[in-house]
């Protein structure tokens, strides 16, 4: 139970940093990366572990949510073509790139096994492009 009010507590550090964007000229980001290097030498939060499925319930799936939602319509069909190219050409081409330069360095890596490496990092997250309002 701790984990999930642990979470919830960060949701409203969130929040209130959020709330203060709307008042300093500072963009989101910025404030976002400063609170949480900020929340970083809270003593109690030194150490925290959060298991990656609580992560994945709690935080995820209400962003990705609110993105779909408030994003305007026309411009999604307005936009259908550039954006399924960026969604599936720009990640197609991340993981191979990825996969065939990350083989040579690390030798002990397998080709087979360097693709899913680059698929880790591929931009597949709308949250991440979404512009700042």
């Amino acid at each position: 139970m701790a984990t999930v009010e642990l979470a919830l507590a960060f949701c409203l550090a969130v929040a209130a940093m959020g709330a203060l964007a709307k008042w300093l000229p500072i963009p989101l980001p910025i404030i976002l990366v400063a609170g949480g290097a900020g929340l970083s030498y809270v003593p109690g939060l030194a150490r925290v572990e959060l298991d990656p499925q609580v992560f994945f319930l709690l935080f995820v799936p209400p962003l990705l949510f609110s993105d779909g939602w408030l994003f305007p319509k026309r411009e999604l069909f307005d936009f259908l073509r550039p954006i399924l190219l960026l969604a599936f050409g720009l990640v197609a081409a991340t993981v191979v790139a990825v996969g065939y330069l990350m083989h040579p360095p690390i030798s002990s890596l397998p080709l087979p096994a360097a693709f899913p490496l680059g698929a880790t990092v591929s931009p597949t997250d709308s949250v991440a492009t979404a512009p700042a309002t």
